[in-house]
C-alpha cells in the first residue's frame, strides 16, 4: 500500500463506503480480513486493482468480485450471501391484503431469495444445480462449482504435464499463481455473471448433451437430455398457466409469482411421495403462508372453486361432442371440420386447466374456462344452425 495516497488516517481508507454501483457500496476492511480471505490467497491492492480494463486506470472489473463471491459457494450464503452488497429493498412486493408483503416480510419467515432470484447467477464451466433438505423441506437452490478452469488455460503457461500433477491444489494454486506471480483471476477461471435478466425467459447456464455450458430459458432450467427422451415437454402446461399469454378469446394475464420472478421451487418446498412411489416436491397452504401471512385456506379455498369451473366446463364439452356426433351424418364435411376446429380450441383451453393446475394462475384459468365454455356453445348453436343445410 502506498501511504502517500492511501491509508492516512484521515482518509477513512478502510472503513469509507465507495459507491461501486447504483445499488452496491463498497467498504475494504472486510476484504483485507484474513480469516475470510481464500484459501492460499494473500489479498493486497493489486489482487483486486488489476489493469483489466481500458475505461480507468486498476479499476475493479464487477466480474472480479462475483467470481470470488459465488465460485463453490452456496446460494445466498456465506460470502455470496445478497445482504452483503445489496440493501434489502423496503418497496412492497404486493400491497393488497392485510399486510403488505415485503422482503422483510419474506426474510422474517426464512423464504429464500432463491425463490425468486435463482436466475441472477449464470454459471459456467461445469456448474451444478443443487437443493438441501432440512426435515423434508427444501430450503434454498444451492450454484456450486461455477467459474470453473479449464486444462486450456494452464497450459497457456504450463506445456508440460508434470507441471500440471498439482492442479487440484487449490491452496498451492493461489499461493504460486495469486501471492507470488499476481496472476489475474481470469488468466485461469471462466467467468460467472450476476445481472438480472428483463428477457420474459431469463437464461441459465446449463450442460449440453456433450457437458459444455450454454444457456437456456429459465423454463427449462431442470431439464435435462435424459429426461427429454420420455418427458420431451415436462411441465408445459404449469409453465403456460403461470406465464398468462394472450390466447385467442383470452387476453394476456400473467401470474402474479411469475411477474414477481418467482421458480416452481418458491412453492413446491415439501419432500413427498407421488402415487408411483417417487420422490416429489409440492406445495402447500402452509407454504403459502410463508409468504402470505393468513392465508392459509386460500390454496384451498382456489382448488375448490376451480374443481367446481372444471366440471361445469366438462359437462358443456361432454353435451358439444354429443351434439357433434349426432348430426356427423347431418353436416358437410366442410362444416364438421369447422364444428371439430372450435372444439378443439375449447378442449385445449379446458385441458392447460385440467392438467396444468388452475391455481399456478387462477385468473387466467378462469379466464380459459370461460373462453372454453363459450367455445362448445359455439360448437352447439353452429351445429343447430348448420345440420339441416
Amino acid at each position: 500500500m502506498t501511504a502517500a495516497c492511501h491509508g492516512k488516517p484521515d482518509d477513512q481508507f478502510k472503513t469509507k463506503k465507495i459507491k461501486f454501483t447504483e445499488k452496491v457500496l463498497f467498504v475494504h476492511e472486510p476484504h483485507l480480513d484474513k480469516k475470510k480471505q481464500i484459501e492460499g490467497q494473500q489479498v493486497t491492492c493489486v489482487s483486486c486493482h488489476q489493469h483489466e480494463t481500458d475505461q480507468k486506470k486498476f479499476e475493479v472489473s464487477k466480474e472480479s468480485c462475483v467470481l470470488c463471491h459465488f465460485k463453490n459457494v452456496k446460494f445466498n450464503q456465506d460470502r455470496g450471501r445478497c445482504e452483503l452488497c445489496h440493501k434489502l429493498p423496503e418497496k412492497p412486493i404486493q400491497t393488497s391484503g392485510e399486510k403488505p408483503i415485503t422482503h422483510q416480510v419474506l426474510k422474517d419467515a426464512n423464504v429464500s431469495c432463491g425463490s425468486c432470484h435463482y436466475d441472477v447467477i449464470q454459471a459456467t464451466g461445469r456448474a451444478q444445480y443443487e437443493a438441501y433438505f432440512e426435515k423434508g423441506v427444501l430450503k434454498t437452490a444451492l450454484i456450486m462449482g461455477a467459474g470453473d478452469i479449464k486444462n486450456e488455460n494452464c497450459l497457456a503457461c504450463h506445456d508440460q504435464a508434470q507441471a500440471l500433477k498439482e492442479a487440484a491444489n487449490k491452496k498451492l494454486m493461489h499461493e504460486k499463481h495469486v501471492t507470488v506471480k499476481n496472476a489475474r483471476c481470469f488468466d485461469c477461471h471462466q467467468v460467472i455473471i450476476h445481472k438480472k435478466f428483463d428477457d420474459k425467459q431469463p437464461l441459465v447456464a446449463m450442460a449440453d448433451e456433450k457437458k459444455n455450458m450454454i444457456q437456456k430459458p429459465m423454463s427449462e432450467r431442470f431439464v435435462t437430455d435424459s429426461c427429454l427422451a420420455c418427458h420431451p415437454k415436462p411441465h408445459e402446461l404449469q409453465r403456460k398457466l403461470a406465464e398468462g399469454l394472450k390466447r385467442k378469446d383470452v387476453p394476456a394475464t400473467p401470474g402474479f409469482h411469475y411477474k414477481a420472478r418467482a421458480t416452481c421451487m418458491a412453492c413446491h418446498l415439501e419432500q413427498q411421495i407421488s402415487d408411483k412411489g417417487t420422490p416429489v416436491l409440492k406445495a402447500s397452504a402452509k407454504t403459502c403462508a410463508g409468504c402470505h401471512p393468513g392465508r392459509q385456506k386460500m390454496l384451498n379455498d382456489w382448488q375448490t372453486e376451480l374443481k367446481e369451473e372444471v366440471k361445469y366446463t366438462r359437462e358443456v364439452e361432454k353435451e358439444a361432442l354429443e351434439a357433434l356426433s349426432k348430426a356427423n351424418a347431418k353436416l358437410p364435411k366442410p362444416k364438421q371440420a369447422e364444428a371439430r376446429k372450435m372444439l378443439n380450441e375449447g378442449q385445449q383451453n379446458l385441458k392447460m386447466v385440467q392438467f396444468g393446475n388452475g391455481v399456478h394462475n387462477k385468473k387466467y384459468s378462469i379466464f380459459l374456462l370461460d373462453a372454453a365454455i363459450t367455445r362448445f356453445e359455439d360448437v352447439i348453436d353452429f351445429i343447430e344452425d348448420n345440420q339441416n343445410q
